[in-house]
């Protein structure tokens, strides 16, 4: 055959395309879009649709699996449809996705899941401390999510028209988020300070960038195991199961906000976290300025100046 062989992003979009006027539901369009490019792009969305493996697609699925099942079991539904649409254009001789029984996925399906590992709040300044000489695009990234406390994922795709400089704030697109909605993140100095370095090596739309694309999602999670390793005991809060991670600097936020007797609004609407109750449909305060000082205030407590 002459025809040129598709990448699994080009399939997704072939799909995509073809599926979508079967979607009455405006949320389920949003879906089948956003999931796979935000959650499987990073993995295998470069890479030829004929050479992609069983494990290339477990690799992509497990962390979501890990972090909620059901997401997870409906993002491989997604991905088994598209193979099975390349699979009837003749890009592949057999869908490689495998079955959610196989080996290769998070067993913990009917237990309760386990949060990821956390940090002792008075450890996490150390933290800062340990990763702010390192001054590659890794640390950057991690002390930035750091800092913002937003998403390890929208933080490494992150890209520079998301910025605005001159009012020192990160709008992250809808299409972005996990649950969907915009979200307007107030920029500390500590932040600023790291797009400031991060813009005199900019080489493509992203902020922290890896050759033609964004940094992997798994960096920051990779930097803080390497930083903390031998050390794991001393960082990991008592009431954590795992070993920290970068997706554990969001608990170690709220367990400060919930110590220092912030509001819940506040804590919440910086970690972007919605409970869409009726009230909160005709609510669009965001508490920006309130966010913008409790970011300073966070910020401080990194640099152990409070």
């Amino acid at each position: 055959t002459n025809k040129k062989m598709p990448t699994f992003k080009d399939m997704h979009e072939k799909w995509f395309e073809w599926k979508k006027p079967q979607w009455k539901n405006g949320k389920h369009v949003h879906q089948n879009m956003r999931d796979p490019k935000e959650l499987i792009y990073p993995y295998i969305g470069n890479k030829l649709i004929n050479e992609i493996t069983s494990d290339d697609i477990a690799d992509a699925l497990n962390p979501v699996l890990s972090r909620t099942y059901r997401t997870g079991e409906k993002l491989r539904g997604k991905i088994s449809a598209i193979f099975d649409f390349a699979l009837d254009r003749r890009f592949v001789k057999f869908n490689p996705t495998p079955k959610i029984t196989s080996s290769l996925f998070f067993q913990g399906a009917k237990k309760e899941s386990i949060p990821q590992g956390f940090f002792k709040v008075d450890m996490i300044s150390e933290l800062f401390t340990l990763l702010e000489p390192r001054n590659t695009t890794v640390s950057l990234a991690t002390i930035f999510a750091l800092s913002t406390v937003k998403r390890v994922e929208e933080v490494c795709a992150m890209q520079w028209s998301e910025v605005d400089l001159d009012k020192k704030q990160w709008f992250i697109q809808p299409d972005r988020t996990k649950n969907g909605r915009g979200h307007l993140c107030p920029l500390s100095d500590i932040a600023m300070g790291v797009i400031d370095v991060m813009s005199k090596q900019r080489t493509n739309k992203y902020v922290f960038p890896y050759k033609d694309r964004h940094l992997d999602l798994n960096a920051p999670c990779k930097q803080i195991k390497r930083i903390i390793e031998g050390r794991e005991s001393e960082f990991k809060a008592l009431e954590s199961i795992k070993v920290p991670t970068a997706h554990g600097i969001r608990h170690t936020f709220k367990t400060w906000c919930n110590q220092k007797g912030v509001p819940q609004d506040h804590s919440e609407y910086q970690l972007n976290h919605y409970k869409h109750t009726i009230a909160e449909v005709y609510n669009h305060y965001d508490f920006f300025e309130e966010r913008k000082k409790l970011s300073d205030d966070w910020n401080r407590f990194l640099k152990c100046e409070n």
